[in-house]
């Protein structure tokens, strides 16, 4: 069977409707991470060096999502190389060996 007009439309209510709400919890996160970690540098332009704590509510209102994303990766690559316990996959778990 065919999909109409509304079956169509319908699909695309849910998407953005999809869309939205990972994109809040992207804002979400990466504020959340600022806090937490206000030193970590995410973005680097030359000499200059933008750290998280630089990061506010209303200037997240015009960032693109992929550049949040870049700004949580730069916070969670910081704060990996801040911590002496290293996280490992749950494939990695998987595979270690008891000794």
């Amino acid at each position: 069977m065919r999909k109409t007009s509304n079956d169509y439309r319908k699909e695309l209510t849910q998407a953005r409707t999809t869309l939205e709400s990972v994109e809040a919890h992207i804002k979400s996160r990466l504020m959340e991470l600022t806090e937490r970690f206000p030193e970590a540098i995410v973005e680097q332009r030359g000499e200059d060096k933008f750290k998280a704590k630089c990061v506010t509510k209303s200037w997240l209102e015009n960032l693109p999502t992929d550049t949040m994303l870049n700004y949580i990766s730069a916070i969670e690559n910081h704060n990996a190389s801040q911590e002496k316990v290293r996280q490992i996959t749950i494939y990695e778990s998987e595979n270690l060996e008891i000794k």
